[in-house]
């Protein structure tokens, strides 16, 4: 979804960055990317609308990584401001046996 973004938009200001760090015992995956025009929202759900002509072609990413992040009980939130995509991945790091 990030290049998708990427490649719509006009001009240089295109990018796509991917982050990881940890802090304490959780995993954090960051990915920012840059875009243009509106995020929509359809009331009820938590995740953006998807903006592709094809229905079959949408909809798996974001119910994909949730469940993921529920699986290692941590949490999943994005951000949209100013021509900037923020999604950020939490995952809680499995104990270590002694």
């Amino acid at each position: 979804n990030a290049i998708r973004a990427c490649r719509r938009m006009q001009g240089n200001d295109r990018y796509v960055l991917l982050k990881s760090y940890v802090r304490g015992r959780m995993v954090f995956i960051e990915v920012v990317n840059s875009y243009e025009g509106t995020i929509r929202t359809t009331a009820g759900s938590p995740y953006p609308s998807t903006d592709k002509e094809i229905s079959e072609e949408h909809g798996l990413g974001f119910a994909s990584m949730q469940r993921v992040v529920d699986k290692y009980h941590g949490a999943l939130d994005w951000k949209a401001e100013e021509g900037t995509f923020r999604l950020t991945a939490m995952l809680q790091m499995a104990e270590r046996e002694a």
